[in-house]
């Protein structure tokens, strides 16, 4: 197992039920970002190459994790276990998280003050 720090911005119960073609899915979806220790994962970043950002990260968890998400917008010590994906690759997933600290998302201070 891998810990990584998170930034979690959504979380949401998922409860479909068993149908012809396929089996009930309950649980939990996360959407996240890779946080780092201090937020250097999400720092601005514009690329020459035309790449520029983070992409997110989502992850489906047993519905006994929706308890343990205690605040959206939020920063979470995700754990993580290497899967291997429909495609027959490689996948980090989301197994856990454990909640450190509240977020808030607000625009970067333009060095201008408030009017």
């Amino acid at each position: 197992m891998n810990k990584f720090r998170i930034f979690l911005y959504y979380s949401g119960l998922v409860d479909m039920k068993a149908t012809e073609t396929r089996d009930a899915v309950k649980g939990v979806s996360m959407e996240f970002l890779f946080y780092g220790e201090h937020g250097e994962q999400v720092e601005p970043t514009v690329s020459a190459d035309g790449v520029s950002g983070t992409r997110r990260g989502k992850s489906f968890l047993s519905e006994d994790k929706l308890h343990k998400v205690s605040y959206v917008p939020g920063i979470y010590d995700g754990t993580f276990e290497m899967t291997v994906g429909s495609d027959g690759k490689p996948v980090l997933k989301l197994v856990d998280v454990d909640f450190v600290d509240a977020a808030v998302i607000s625009p970067k201070d333009s060095g201008k003050g408030a009017k």
